[in-house]
């Protein structure tokens, strides 16, 4: 089975330093942005698995950034995990059709387990 791959994007180091480790450890090909702006330019040559997004980015929220996933041919169909630290995320995650959502702060077996879940779905 080829390496499956992972964008992370979060504007908070520490978080997104935290899950890209912890993902890479358990065998995934992880590339992390701290902005939606890095992201897009990021996939112009790189196609995820899955895409991980904070809700809560400089300029471009998350969920502008799965707009602009859902409307490329090459990227729409990778399912999005929706991740914050505020409170309207559920809502949110509900309303852009992401295929889970994550309240930060988030432990280690909990990324792990909805990532292979999430992945197994879509599969």
């Amino acid at each position: 089975m080829r390496e499956r791959s992972i964008l992370l994007v979060d504007d908070d180091r520490g978080t997104r330093e935290l899950l890209a480790a912890i993902l890479a450890y358990e065998g995934y090909r992880v590339c992390t942005a701290e902005t939606a702006e890095e992201a897009w330019s990021i996939l112009t040559h790189f196609t995820p698995d899955l895409f991980i997004v904070d809700l809560v980015l400089p300029e471009l929220r998350g969920d502008g950034l799965r707009a602009l996933q859902l409307c490329n041919p090459r990227l729409q169909n990778a399912p999005f995990i929706l991740i914050t630290g505020g409170s309207e995320g559920t809502s949110v995650a509900r309303a852009i059709g992401a295929a889970a959502f994550l309240q930060k702060p988030i432990d280690a077996d909990t990324i792990v387990a909805r990532v292979h879940a999430v992945l197994m779905a879509a599969t």
